[in-house]
């Protein structure tokens, strides 16, 4: 499983969280395992608020998750 952010304002995708820089085409996307995506989210909260962000899933393409994402992924599930 692979997330990208999208931004709703503009309907741009997150490239690089580090230097808020966003791209107009999925393909240039930054692909984040789960915990990538819940801490790009955190930081990116601040400046773009509730609903200011679009998570998108694509179950197709697979990104190696560590041990730690993997037991956090599931705990979350649980609840």
């Amino acid at each position: 499983m692979v997330k990208i952010l999208k931004r709703v304002s503009d309907n741009k995708y997150l490239k690089s969280v580090e230097n808020d820089l966003w791209v107009d085409s999925i393909s240039e996307a930054f692909e984040m395992t789960y915990r990538e995506c819940e801490e790009a989210k955190n930081s990116l909260s601040n400046t773009y608020g509730q609903g200011g962000l679009k998570e998108i899933v694509n179950m197709v393409k697979l990104k190696p998750m560590s041990r730690e994402e993997i037991k956090e992924l599931r705990n979350t599930l649980k609840k």
